[in-house]
């Protein structure tokens, strides 16, 4: 027996309608198993008929009320484990009201889709959430396949806990599936209705996915496949150094104060012809004009890392109080839309201590990336802690309260890192 309950996939949504859904199933259960012993068998048998999927006929009732039906208690403590250890991934992701259509979309559909298909079968029936809880497995495996479920595992008597990806978990729950309906010979049972529930999970996640209707951080299944997830880590890491070395040649410049700045300059390796391919040399002065001009050049070529470069050196003017907040703003949003994330660190650290007007935004933005990216939950909660919540509206909350909640859980599993917290 093998039971989800736990992900490492980034969250941000409170897993509200994933809870009711578990809350309304465990009632629904014990509804019906206290109504058997209070009115007799034929009564019984006919309430039960009303709530089940019957094969055979046509009730659009029956396709909301058998996805709440179980035929027994190990039936449904199995399908509640699935439910939340999947849901808290797909409603984390995309917030509770989405998540609600699609929990009652699935439903409906596939048990629509069933019940038309057995419209002239003389008997039988379906009952339980299985369908529900693959299309929400699929779903997982598209948005966050290299990510861990974190699952409770009975072999025999022998209890344990283990880590497995959710591709990992999607791929082998559709070969087993696979794998016993063709030993049952491949006729319509609970593995064809869970397949049924997949495919529909699959295209619903593939849809919103290609909406952008859920952020997967560049780390969805298609992603995955291609390997530009790592091209995208690569670039990062990449900008991120040249940020950096541009940074610790100026600190050095200034070390060294003015007159001896040519000097230094010659002997370094020209960190900053690397950075700006349009900058002057090292060492020469650039106005202040020529500096925004070249800035808003390599804004319009969608270049941030050069522009972010010649916004560093109208910042550095001691005199300077009209520092171009817009053009920053548009910096920050190309780093995002080129998912050069850890680049954009400095840029968004820079505008929290020049401006004010996005200030909002720009720091839950930023925390998400620390936390996220960064791996750096202690300078992500000290971003945090700076807002002010009362501006935001509830959905908005509850997201700060998932990425709190996050950096708290990384924080705990590694009590003994040590992080330089930044005051921004």
């Amino acid at each position: 027996m093998l039971l989800p309950y736990g992900s490492d996939a980034p969250l941000y949504h409170l897993p509200i309608v994933t809870g009711a859904m578990i809350l309304l199933n465990v009632l629904a259960f014990f509804g019906v198993w206290t109504l058997e012993g209070q009115i007799s068998e034929e009564d019984f048998e006919l309430v039960i008929n009303q709530l089940i999927l019957q094969y055979g006929t046509w009730k659009p009732w029956q396709w909301i009320t058998s996805n709440f039906m179980h035929a027994g208690f190990m039936h449904l403590l199995g399908n509640m484990f699935c439910l939340w250890g999947f849901g808290i991934v797909v409603e984390g992701k995309i917030g509770w009201w989405r998540f609600l259509l699609v929990y009652f979309g699935i439903g409906i559909t596939q048990s629509g889709l069933e019940q038309t298909l057995m419209l002239f079968a003389g008997e039988g029936g379906s009952l339980g959430a299985s369908a529900i809880i693959y299309g929400l497995l699929a779903m997982c495996v598209v948005w966050a396949p290299e990510n861990e479920m974190n699952c409770f595992l009975l072999v025999g008597f022998r209890p344990m806990l283990i880590d497995v990806s959710l591709y990992t978990l999607g791929t082998g729950a559709v070969l087993i599936e696979l794998f016993t309906g063709f030993m049952a010979g491949m006729t319509w049972g609970s593995q064809a209705l869970h397949l049924m529930g997949g495919a529909l999970g699959f295209s619903v996640g593939m849809l919103m996915l290609k909406k952008g209707w859920v952020d997967c951080e560049g780390w969805d299944l298609f992603s995955v496949w291609t390997g530009t997830q790592n091209k995208a880590r690569e670039e990062e890491t990449e900008a991120a150094k040249r940020i950096v070395s541009a940074a610790q040649q100026k600190a050095l410049d200034q070390l060294l104060g003015a007159e001896n700045k040519q000097a230094a300059a010659q002997e370094s390796t020209s960190i900053a012809d690397d950075l700006f391919q349009t900058a002057m040399p090292v060492g020469q002065s650039i106005d202040r004009d020529e500096a925004l001009a070249k800035m808003r050049t390599a804004i319009g070529a969608c270049d941030p890392q050069t522009a972010y470069g010649f916004f560093g050196q109208l910042a550095e003017d001691p005199f300077a109080t009209d520092l171009p907040e817009a053009d920053l703003l548009k910096i920050i949003s190309l780093f995002q839309k080129q998912k050069l994330w850890s680049a954009s660190v400095p840029a968004m650290a820079d505008y929290l201590q020049y401006f004010h007007t996005k200030e909002s935004p720009i720091r839950v933005l930023l925390a998400k990336i620390l936390v996220q990216v960064e791996k750096r939950p202690g300078q992500g909660l000290a971003v945090l802690e700076k807002l002010n919540e009362a501006q935001f509206k509830d959905d908005d909350r509850r997201t700060l309260a998932g990425l709190r909640t996050r950096a708290e859980q990384m924080l705990a599993q590694h009590p003994n890192a040590v992080e330089m917290i930044e005051d921004w």
